[in-house]
């Protein structure tokens, strides 16, 4: 949890490939802050709606928390955005093996969360 209004205040004034490089870390194995990262990425698809990585790791981070009804519905509009060819993928960080480039790594990973 982020502990200080200083912390908050941080976390605000960073751009968005900085919010991106904390929710990869946020997300990592040996952290798993995934509460921690749905205000951010809420806020990072309001501005970049298209971009399907940010969909993703939302869809996750719901689906950690126990959101089941805000994951289904976020992975039913993610499936309908990249149909209609909306699927940006845009990332800051290089080694992310997490980026969707097709439907079918889409559907593996949300058949993986739906499980």
């Amino acid at each position: 949890m982020i502990n200080s209004r200083f912390d908050l205040q941080v976390c605000l004034n960073i751009d968005d490939g900085g919010k991106a490089i904390l929710i990869d870390w946020l997300h990592r194995h040996e952290v798993k802050r995934y509460a921690e990262s749905i205000a951010i990425l809420e806020g990072l698809i309001e501005r970049n709606h298209v971009n399907m990585h940010y969909q993703c790791e939302l869809i996750t981070a719901y689906h950690q928390t126990g959101r089941g009804e805000q994951r289904s519905e976020l992975m039913n509009e993610t499936i309908a955005l990249f149909r209609r060819g909306g699927a940006g993928t845009s990332r800051t960080s290089r080694n992310s093996p997490r980026v969707p480039t097709s439907i079918t790594s889409i559907s593996e990973r949300f058949s993986y969360l739906a499980s």
